[in-house]
């Protein structure tokens, strides 16, 4: 993957040297964050196997208890980041594959579009679109951060409007809207649930500063 960095790389007259670039790239902040899950489940099995060798829990019963549902939500949180990183690998795979068919064949008629979520900009989609939807996405995490529910689900609902197979945008404007049809008003918890579940289920292609902030929140609220 290295070696596609600086050059361009030609797969039937299409140069995709940027997209596969920028995919290395997201792909890179994803196992950054899943490593730091594994972090998280090895130092709940560790605090659980040395309460266990002590035959009792530093603070008691409940303490023991609280910290094996730690492991298991820490167990669950890689097995969803897992997941969400598969399909999103094989959405880009499939976008590729179908941008370098449609630009190679350009009087055939265009393939049928599939609900594929792109690192780049899809084959025809004006610049400004794209540009859109990746401010108004920008804007989406920052309203989360400083717990602006209303304006980001507006930014989301913009950027989707912009460009509906733009990253997870699609996606994270259910899922707060759900939020906000359940929960509302929103607590410090359901605060720290949304931070966990933007960084497990949702981080695809998410700015890279605002992935530091998010991994800062979440570590906070444990």
């Amino acid at each position: 993957m290295e070696l596609i960095k600086g050059r361009e790389v030609n797969i039937l007259g299409v140069e995709i040297g940027p997209a596969v670039a920028q995919l290395q790239e997201t792909t890179e902040q994803e196992l950054a964050d899943l490593q730091a899950l594994v972090v998280e489940l090895e130092a709940n099995y560790r605090r659980e196997l040395e309460a266990a060798g002590a035959r009792q829990p530093p603070s008691g019963a409940s303490t023991a208890a609280a910290a094996s549902e730690e492991t298991r939500e820490a167990a669950q949180a890689i097995e969803t980041k897992l997941s969400s990183l598969r399909a999103n690998l094989d959405r880009e795979a499939q976008a590729l594959h179908e941008a370098a068919i449609q630009q190679a064949l350009p009087h055939q008629a265009a393939l049928p579009q599939s609900p594929i979520q792109m690192a780049t900009p899809a084959p025809g989609l004006p610049p400004a679109r794209a540009e859109q939807a990746a401010q108004f996405e920008r804007a989406g995490f920052e309203a989360i951060l400083d717990r602006r529910l209303d304006d980001a689900i507006r930014a989301f609902e913009n950027a989707r409007e912009a460009w509906p197979e733009y990253h997870n945008v699609d996606e994270i404007a259910d899922y707060l809207a759900r939020m906000r049809a359940n929960q509302a008003p929103l607590d410090a918890a359901d605060w720290a649930s949304i931070d966990r579940t933007m960084l497990t289920r949702y981080s695809w292609g998410m700015p890279a500063d605002l992935r530091d902030t998010f991994r800062a929140q979440v570590t906070a609220s444990r």
